[in-house]
């Protein structure tokens, strides 16, 4: 591995031994280290490839700005959501959240703080992502004698979500979350009751409407299913289809997707099994 550039201690560009560009990161492996001098690869803990000129670009853009203490606490807020979340995250999580950090932390230097909007949303709808949101507020008060707000936690949750589709971009994410609440919302007002919202049919129910709601934004609906589990469905739970049904016409008139069959047999039950305690 041949030096390009140090960004500082803990963050270098190379060329690899076929010629290809990289960042990587480790503590200590760019001290005291120049253009053409050879890496120790053992101190190397990630390595990210640069084929895309312009992300190799906002890299380089962005790592020059942070510090190696900024570094160091973003990795290992990174280090931590992928142990606790149990997720692998690509290069363009160290881009996105780190660029995201260091403009929190500025902004918390000057006494400014951004509130989420969808910070309950958040909260309920993707709580270990949440939780380690909280850790990572914690950590950058800590480290940094900040007094970021815990609504902060929420944007910083999102980061680890949208990071799980990969092919998504934040707006989407923020898109999903919202028609979640719109969908529950929906619900609740229809059996007009509160959700226990510690039990798992409503964790269950959650869950499939993440799914749901990737779905009707994608535009991509399930295929016709079995029609006599339909029938079956529609008689045994009718007031919970009817709720399914409700739904069907919300997402049909304010995002044009045509509910399937199969839809509205899985909203069915889980709806039917959200609120048995409740009717």
């Amino acid at each position: 591995m041949e030096v390009i550039k140090v960004f500082n201690n803990n963050v270098v560009m190379i060329q690899d031994a076929d010629g290809q560009e990289a960042i990587v990161m480790g503590r200590g492996l760019g001290f005291q280290k120049k253009t053409g001098d050879q890496l120790d690869q053992e101190l190397v803990e990630k390595v990210f490839k640069l084929s895309d000129q312009q992300f190799s670009q906002a890299v380089s853009e962005l790592y020059v700005q942070l510090t190696p203490k900024e570094v160091d606490i973003f990795q290992a807020i990174i280090s931590k959501a992928a142990k606790v979340l149990k997720t692998q995250y690509n290069e363009s999580l160290y881009l996105a959240l780190a660029d995201h950090l260091h403009f929190v932390i500025d902004r918390a230097q000057q006494g400014l703080f951004i509130k989420n909007p969808l910070s309950f949303e958040i909260k309920k709808f993707y709580q270990e992502e949440y939780q380690v949101g909280l850790e990572a507020v914690k950590l950058l008060n800590e480290s940094f004698n900040l007094e970021i707000p815990d609504d902060e936690a929420a944007s910083i949750a999102l980061h680890f979500v949208n990071a799980k589709k990969n092919d998504h971009e934040m707006d989407q994410t923020v898109k999903v979350t919202k028609l979640i609440q719109e969908l529950i919302n929906l619900v609740r007002r229809y059996y007009r009751v509160e959700f226990d919202e510690e039990s798992v049919s409503y964790a269950r129910f959650v869950t499939h409407l993440q799914y749901f709601a990737q779905r009707v934004l994608d535009g991509q609906a399930y295929a016709e299913g079995d029609s006599l589990l339909y029938d079956q469905v529609k008689q045994n739970y009718p007031k919970a289809f009817a709720c399914a049904e409700l739904i069907g016409a919300y997402v049909s008139k304010q995002y044009h997707f045509d509910i399937s069959q199969e839809e509205l047999v899985y909203l069915t039950i889980h709806i039917q099994r959200t609120t048995t305690k409740m009717d």
